[in-house]
């Protein structure tokens, strides 16, 4: 338990990384002490296509996201990717399933 209290915020030093141990990713941020050191402001506009019929539509992210995701989930770009395919399967109806662009 001790361990993996110790190595754990330290990882990055044997991470393999192309860049160098220095290089962090968005996975190996989200999980260290340094994670409060920064703050980010980020913010998206969804939209949708049909493929078939080519039509275009805007999804209203603040009708469907409570305030606390409105706030935090754009800042992780694996929740973007999650809330696409949510959406996606949101608006499947009759025309097919949408194609989701951010």
């Amino acid at each position: 338990f001790l361990i993996w209290w110790v190595l754990m915020p330290i990882r990055f030093l044997y991470m393999p990384s192309d860049k160098g141990p220095q290089a962090w990713t968005e996975n190996a941020h989200m999980f260290s002490w340094r994670m409060k050191l920064r703050d980010r402001d980020c913010h998206a506009d969804y939209y949708g296509v049909y493929p078939e019929t080519k039509e275009a539509f805007s999804i209203p992210s603040k009708k469907i996201l409570s305030e606390k995701q409105f706030t935090r989930y754009f800042n992780r770009p694996s929740s973007l990717l999650q809330y696409a395919h949510f959406l996606a399967d949101l608006y499947d109806t009759g025309r097919g399933r949408p194609e989701i662009y951010a």
